[in-house]
């Protein structure tokens, strides 16, 4: 019987041959990806700032001069911080009972599903889970202090900015190891940045939007749900795509039959 070799498994489990030619270029590439983001970065967050003036009015979330940025250093570096203003009124009692009644119907509905609607079950119950919780926290913690949905907006885009500058270095650790030709790895890391560049306004708006034409007890599960997740999420799957471009196989030579035989126990006899 010929010898049983073991299944190719996930790219990531397998060993590629390194050379210090490898190393160079990894080290290459995030010095120049991540030079030219810095240098980027005011650009885009001007850019954002100039998109989100010229639709705020029309959104109906204040005029455009309540939105501006300042200059903060960290670390020798020059980031714009932004600084919005859009108060909105805390919720009234009958507000807050209907937020915590709608919770409540959600989860028991949630019950009466059928099993085949398994994912659409754990994300409402998810949703409605954290609407009592942000409902118990404005009720009886000092939740109700924090009543600007500006905040949420400026984090959204704290975390957008953050993402794009360290994004050059994650892919140097867990992307440019891969045997992928340099192009591929420039373009993977600039359709995740682009990526980042182009939702980062359309989701501040819509957040700012949903708070401010809904409710202050909304602020937490868009907190939760709605800032970091989507963009993890996507960055997932475009780290996935583009890992999945990789040799199936591992680049070094397979091991003689001899070295072969004494690692799996010898060769099976017919």
């Amino acid at each position: 019987m010929a010898l049983m070799r073991p299944t190719p498994g996930h790219r990531g489990l397998h060993h590629y041959v390194w050379t210090w030619r490898q190393t160079a270029e990894v080290l290459g590439l995030w010095l120049v990806l991540s030079g030219l983001t810095l240098l980027a970065i005011p650009w885009i967050t001007q850019g954002w700032l100039g998109v989100l003036q010229a639709a705020w009015p029309a959104l109906g979330l204040g005029p455009a001069s309540s939105l501006g940025t300042t200059a903060v250093s960290h670390w020798g570096l020059v980031w714009p911080h932004f600084h919005i203003d859009m108060p909105t009124p805390l919720p009234a009692r009958w507000q807050w009972w209907c937020y915590v009644l709608g919770a409540l119907f959600a989860l028991v509905a949630s019950s009466r599903m059928s099993r085949n609607q398994l994912p659409w079950i754990y994300l409402m119950r998810v949703v409605a889970t954290l609407c009592l919780l942000s409902a118990l926290a404005f009720e009886f913690l000092t939740i109700r202090m924090v009543s600007n949905p500006g905040h949420l907006v400026i984090d959204t885009l704290a975390l957008a900015t953050f993402l794009i500058g360290f994004l050059p270095s994650l892919h140097a650790l867990i992307l440019y190891i891969f045997p992928l030709p340099i192009r591929i790895k420039v373009l993977a890391t600039l359709c995740a940045m682009g990526f980042v560049v182009v939702s980062a306004p359309l989701q501040a708006g819509s957040l700012a939007l949903l708070a401010q034409h809904g409710s202050a007890l909304a602020i937490m599960p868009l907190y939760m749900l709605a800032t970091a997740l989507p963009q993890l999420l996507v960055q997932l799957a475009i780290y996935g795509y583009f890992m999945s471009l990789a040799p199936p196989f591992p680049t070094e030579p397979p091991p003689p039959d001899d070295a072969a035989d004494s690692l799996y126990g010898g060769r099976s006899k017919a």
